[in-house]
């Protein structure tokens, strides 16, 4: 285990949880990909919770760049993010369907302090 693991702590429906992120690569044209993890305190575990970032068609950012889930992700976890400064907004934006995606940028702090994946 990596001793600088990023931790952030986020309330969702009145219950705090505590999230960690691991990254990977979307096979079809190795954009950014990261997953967001949860700690279970039933079953002690680690386990997935969402995806932090969104695939977009036609779309392929910088390496340390990707377009958010905001459709499906928590919005606390975002926040929580960009306030500890792990993540910016770059002010780009893409729709895809009904939504519109954020393009942020990731931080070097961010990557080095991701899990292995999951």
């Amino acid at each position: 285990m990596k001793k600088n693991v990023i931790e952030i702590e986020f309330n969702f429906l009145e219950e705090k949880h505590i999230a960690r992120f691991w990254r990977s690569k979307y096979a079809n044209n190795g954009s950014l990909y990261v997953g967001v993890i949860t700690y279970d305190e039933e079953y002690e575990e680690w386990e997935s919770w969402s995806d932090l970032t969104v695939n977009l068609p036609g779309m392929c950012p910088d390496e340390n760049e990707a377009f958010l889930d905001t459709n499906n992700c928590a919005p606390e976890i975002i926040r929580e993010l960009e306030k500890a400064k792990l993540i910016k907004n770059t002010g780009i934006t893409r729709s895809s369907g009904f939504c519109v995606y954020p393009l942020y940028e990731f931080t070097r702090e961010f990557f080095d302090g991701m899990v292995e994946e999951e």
